[in-house]
Parts: C-alpha cells; sequence; structure tokens
C-alpha cells in the first residue's frame, strides 16, 4: 500500500505551490519507498489550470532503485464536482519511466 499527505500554499492569487510526501510498505521485503513530489500549479482561465510536476522516488536500506521525473498537465473544471485530467513527462533519472501520459476524469462524492 502507499500513503502520502498532501500540502498546497498559495503564492499568488493564481499560483499554487504544492507538495505531496508519503511512502509505500513492500510487506515481502519488510522495507520503505519514500514518495515525493513539488508542483506548481496555475489557473489559466476560471475553469483550466495548468501544472508543472517534480516527482521522485527514494530507496531505503536498499528497497528498489531511486528515480526522478518531470512532468506536467491540464486540469479542467466541467462542472464544480468533475474534474478532466491531462498530463504527460519524462524521467530524468535511469530508473524513471523514459516517457509516460495520462488522462482522467475525476468526480466529487457528495
Amino acid at each position: 500500500g502507499e500513503i502520502r499527505a498532501a500540502f498546497a500554499h498559495s503564492i499568488t492569487k493564481n499560483v499554487t505551490f504544492g507538495y505531496n510526501l508519503g511512502g509505500s510498505w513492500d510487506i515481502d521485503k519488510q522495507k520503505i519507498n519514500y514518495l515525493y513530489s513539488f508542483s506548481l500549479n496555475t489557473a489559466l482561465m476560471e475553469s483550466m489550470d495548468a501544472f508543472i510536476e517534480l516527482d521522485g522516488r527514494a530507496a531505503s536500506r536498499g528497497f528498489g532503485e531511486p528515480w526522478l521525473a518531470l512532468g506536467g498537465g491540464l486540469k479542467y473544471s466541467l462542472r464544480p464536482y468533475l474534474q478532466l485530467d491531462l498530463s504527460g513527462g519524462h524521467g530524468l533519472s535511469k530508473n524513471a519511466p523514459d516517457t509516460f501520459f495520462g488522462f482522467g476524469l475525476t468526480f466529487q462524492l457528495p
């Protein structure tokens, strides 16, 4: 399993700095893999945001290989409770994915 704590701080009215810190536990190896990310988010329009993110993994006691990736994307609010996401990026270290893309639809339950 994986657990993360997410934080966000407003820099200006339209720019936010965000970061996540967390870890995942490997039951078989009894080791932790630390997770982190840092992002800058900006409002392009009332219903559209853009972001750039640095995402990484740091190994604990020989568990896995550390890696680092840089990505970015767009978030579009279709409704106050419905969001469309498009993202992509590129690995910056040997063990990170070479290139990645993502697409998502997020909704908030009442």
